[in-house]
């Protein structure tokens, strides 16, 4: 009879250490699942956009002579608040025509100019600083500017990307050819023949 009910007091204690555990895995389910909603990502209706901006490039046209000129056009929305470093990168071959670069916003045109104008081996690199306020009340806008064919290039890629712009860092020293930190965000074919 002892034994029978020492059976029953340790199936009582099994249950009740079951009943905790399910009450803590319950209640700690319940707690994180605020948190499932929560989150990184992108892209959509630019409500939960996160990154520097969303861009897209194009260049008309794709194939020239040497001494020719193609001009690029870069849609640029979703602009970080803090600014972007808009980065081109394209082969050496192509090179940037001084005073061909504007911003379009809204049907006004501003000259913006590279802030910097970079060659590393075999790539150029050309760096906007855009602020916010230049993209208002739109909040989108494109960038034009116009490339050179100096030598043949076969197989070009003109590349974009763009960074949010720290404001705690001097301009001048927040990109270097050395250390590009380039991730293409979008990219088109360029082909210089000669």
């Amino acid at each position: 009879m002892k034994r029978m009910h020492m059976n029953k007091v340790n199936s009582l204690k099994n249950k009740l250490r079951k009943s905790r555990l399910g009450t803590f895995i319950l209640i700690s389910t319940l707690a994180c699942m605020p948190l499932q909603g929560c989150g990184g990502g992108g892209g959509g209706d630019g409500g939960g956009f996160i990154g520097a901006a969303t861009l897209s490039v194009q260049a008309e046209p794709h194939t020239i002579d040497t001494g020719d000129r193609t001009q690029v056009t870069i849609q640029i929305r979703d602009i970080h608040p803090n600014g972007i470093l808009l980065k081109v990168r394209f082969p050496k071959g192509l090179a940037y025509v001084p005073n061909t670069s504007f911003l379009e916003v809204d049907d006004n045109q501003v000259d913006v100019g590279p802030d910097k104008n970079v060659t590393k081996d075999s790539k150029t690199f050309l760096v906007f600083f855009l602020d916010p306020s230049d993209f208002t009340p739109e909040e989108s806008g494109s960038l034009t500017f116009q490339l050179v064919g100096n030598e043949a290039v076969t197989d070009g890629l003109l590349e974009v990307d763009a960074d949010v712009n720290d404001p705690l860092v001097n301009d001048d020293n927040e990109f270097s050819a050395n250390t590009p930190e380039f991730g293409a965000e979008d990219s088109v074919d360029v082909e210089v023949t000669n």
